[in-house]
Parts: C-alpha cells; sequence; structure tokens
C-alpha cells in the first residue's frame, strides 16, 4: 500500500502557528504563553527500570538468600532418558 506524495500535499501547522504569532507581536497585540507542561503522570521510564535491572543484576549479591548446591541442569523428557540407557 504505497502511495506517492509530493511536498505540495504535507501541510506545516507549526510554521503556520509560529507566523501568526510574529504577526500578532508586530501588530503590538498581547500574545498568551504556551501551556505548562502536563504533570506526571506516575509512569514507568522504562529505560531507566531496564538499566536499574541489569545493574541489579551484575551487582554481587549483599543479601543472602539460600542457595541450591548445584546450579539447575535441564530436565530430559521421561521418554528420552529410557531411550538414551538402552543404547549405551
Amino acid at each position: 500500500m504505497s502511495m506517492k506524495r509530493g511536498p505540495d500535499q504535507f501541510h506545516d501547522t507549526f510554521r503556520e502557528k509560529v507566523a501568526s504569532l510574529i504577526q500578532a507581536k508586530q501588530a503590538g497585540e498581547t500574545v498568551e504563553n504556551a501551556e505548562p507542561a502536563p504533570k506526571p503522570t506516575g509512569a514507568v521510564d522504562l529505560m531507566e527500570a531496564l538499566r536499574a535491572s541489569v545493574d541489579r543484576v551484575r551487582s554481587p549479591k549483599d543479601t543472602k538468600t539460600e542457595k541450591s548446591p548445584r546450579p539447575h541442569e535441564p530436565v530430559a523428557a521421561p521418554g528420552r532418558a529410557a531411550r538414551r540407557s538402552r543404547r549405551a
């Protein structure tokens, strides 16, 4: 679904707003300030959360947790172990 568009099909509203502000100031009109930035919503910054997660994984563990005596080993399906023992 590719559409060919030319430069004449784009409409630059930002440029129009800036031009109208300039004209208003030149005419001596009072120009309203922009709206203040919206207040934080409490949404999580995903990049900061990712960095914190990576830092936790890379840093040595200071908390004492119960450790397993050996690392987890992959468990084979029950049928596969039986087949392997017959071949040996």
